[in-house]
């Protein structure tokens, strides 16, 4: 008779062995699908929290556009659920103290100088958005000089090198005050520079400055008056709506090479901040489903139609930590000429 060894040990470690790989198999199947969920998931809150944003970014730019110029929100920042998992808020700011803004300060975050080229002209509201009724900037100054292209001063003497005027509303009429200046002698340096407005910053200005010629409507039928000195003070309050308006005229040969470089500043120990040229619109949005957050920061000039958003020009920095989207930067460039290529702001 044949006798057959017991392997009855050799199919029990057999088994095992295919019982273990068959529960690796499992757990790198769940590892992978679990992978894939949290990649969904933070895709998906992303997703949520940049439309969210956007949102609110188009909300703000509504608000800037149904209200006056300087409009900005009354309790610094709103706040806006979008479903059961987003929640964004809005800053809009569109006052400070001098024009141009912090926003366009330069890489150092030092101010900068608007620029004018020959011949062009920029329109500043010196009233903005009130509580109950718009509130009226009456003091205030403009400090300029002439340069070159790249900032650095000429002293151009013994011509009329800008045209400024304020249009204001009066008996439901539109007048103006204006006048032709030249550079107030040696105050021609950055950091000298001349000076003009309602008020003046400082004592050593000439207060020649704080005037200008003005003619004024009588009632139908009656004569005009015409001021040959009129205070620019008195002017702006007893107007309403009020816009300046600066033309760099530099009458000299090749004007062409000639900028002007103001700012716009409140009058000093003044409480009313004067309105930006440009508005910066800043929105965030966080949801609790993928732990994403996005930040959309717009700029759009004040008094413009709604620009429109050039999606070629944003960028993301793709960076994921910890299953979470860590608040891209959207850099949205904005005009008002459709399907156009979107010029920068301007100097």
């Amino acid at each position: 008779m044949i006798k057959f060894q017991d392997r009855s040990a050799s199919a029990l470690l057999l088994s095992f062995f295919l019982m273990t790989l068959l529960i690796l198999v499992g757990l790198g199947v769940s590892v992978l699908v679990q992978k894939d969920v949290l990649a969904v998931r933070t895709v998906v809150g992303g997703m949520q929290a940049r439309y969210a944003a956007e949102g609110m970014s188009e909300l703000g730019l509504r608000m800037v556009k149904d209200n006056l110029p300087g409009y900005e929100l009354e309790k610094g920042e709103k706040e806006l659920s979008f479903g059961t998992v987003s929640l964004a808020s809005l800053q809009i700011s569109a006052r400070e103290d001098t024009v141009p803004c912090s926003v366009r300060n330069d890489a150092n975050g030092e101010p900068v100088w608007r620029r004018l080229s020959y011949n062009e002209s920029v329109q500043l509201p010196l009233f903005a958005a009130g509580d109950l009724v718009p509130e009226k900037i009456q003091n205030f100054y403009v400090e300029f000089y002439i340069g070159d292209e790249n900032g650095n001063p000429v002293n151009l003497q013994g011509a009329d090198v800008l045209r400024w005027k304020i249009l204001g509303m009066k008996d439901n009429r539109t007048e103006a005050i204006s006048e032709f200046i030249p550079l107030d002698g040696l105050n021609y340096l950055p950091e000298n520079p001349t000076y003009f407005g309602s008020v003046l910053p400082t004592a050593a200005a000439n207060d020649g400055y704080l005037y200008a010629k003005y003619t004024e409507l009588g009632p139908i039928g009656q004569p005009v008056r015409f001021y040959p000195r009129m205070s620019i003070f008195q002017f702006v309050q007893e107007h309403s709506f009020n816009y300046l308006v600066m033309t760099n005229v530099v009458n000299v040969n090749n004007p062409e090479r000639f900028y002007i470089f103001f700012k716009l500043h409140s009058g000093v120990g003044s409480n009313t901040p004067v309105v930006c040229e440009y508005v910066t619109i800043n929105t965030n949005a966080k949801t609790s489903y993928g732990e994403a957050s996005q930040s959309v920061n717009t700029i759009v000039k004040e008094g413009e139609n709604l620009p429109v958003f050039d999606f070629a020009l944003y960028h993301t920095s793709g960076k994921v930590e910890k299953e979470a989207v860590k608040t891209p930067m959207f850099n949205y460039n904005l005009g008002s000429d459709f399907g156009s290529q979107v010029l920068p702001l301007p100097n």
